[in-house]
């Protein structure tokens, strides 16, 4: 009995040693989902993808006289000026994304890194997500691949990192260039 024991108590503390480690990968080939399940998020996604897309063909990139490039989300019908832009004369750190996914859908990538180096790498993304989406809803499977050092939190933390790096990028560039602080009446932003 005491054998039964202690093989028992080893498998709980491996299994439990093994929660706390938490996934090294994601393994996209092991995930076990129907083809229906599938298929319905890769239709939303797609359908977001593509519309996130075409209101960046819409929308027209902005571009003052002191070298802003911020303010082409004013386009978008409700959308109004940045409150820290407005309060502080600096860009919070999402400010330029809509110009740089404007920028990016129109290939001119060497001015979207410029209005938002993050804005840029995110609608890259989006642009590879529409046919990787499609070929999803296509097979209904996802695709057998592994990324064995992306797990969910890397993932977020690379996110952090690159919004905080973007950020730094448009602050040190603003006042290198000497377009930041921004000051009212300088633009129509």
């Amino acid at each position: 009995m005491p054998d039964v024991e202690q093989a028992g108590g080893a498998e709980a503390e491996e299994r439990s040693a093994a929660a706390f480690e938490g996934p090294t990968a994601w393994d996209l080939g092991a995930v076990r989902t129907s083809p229906g399940r599938v298929r319905a998020w890769a239709g939303v996604l797609l359908l977001g993808s593509v519309a996130l897309l075409a209101v960046a063909a819409y929308v027209v990139p902005a571009s003052d006289r002191a070298g802003n490039r911020l303010g082409s989300h004013r386009q978008i019908p409700g959308l109004g000026p940045c409150g820290m832009m407005v309060q502080t004369g600096f860009p919070c750190p999402t400010c330029g994304m809509t110009t740089a996914f404007s920028h990016t859908v129109r290939g001119q990538l060497g001015q979207a890194f410029l209005a938002q180096p993050t804005g840029l790498i995110l609608a890259l993304v989006t642009v590879g997500l529409v046919p990787l989406a499609a070929w999803c809803l296509w097979a209904g499977r996802l695709p057998a691949v592994q990324i064995p050092v992306l797990t969910p939190y890397r993932l977020c933390l690379a996110m952090l990192i690159l919004l905080v790096g973007g950020w730094a990028f448009k602050l040190f560039y603003g006042l290198a260039t000497g377009s930041l602080p921004y000051r009212p009446g300088s633009s129509g932003f």
